[in-house]
């Protein structure tokens, strides 16, 4: 599966997590602060919501290992 990563993709798949997970931690932290917001309707739904975006933005990104060969990629033997 690693011959389908792209660039594109992973660049957008960063910006998408890094702004979800930069929301998550103001809801967090919030919540940590006073529990009172966890009483605002929905709050819980976007926290749940925000942690499914993050952990699905993280399939798309590359590990920092990858090396693109196409070379090797396409020699099966």
């Amino acid at each position: 599966m690693e011959i389908f990563v792209s660039p594109l993709n992973a660049v957008f798949a960063r910006f998408i997590t890094f702004m979800a997970a930069s929301v998550l931690a103001v809801f967090v932290l919030l919540s940590v602060w006073d529990e009172d917001v966890l009483n605002v309707e929905h709050v819980l739904t976007i926290i749940t919501v925000l942690g499914g975006i993050v952990a699905a933005g993280k399939v798309f990104i590359p590990g920092d290992d990858f090396h693109y060969n196409e070379g090797k990629l396409l020699c099966n033997f």
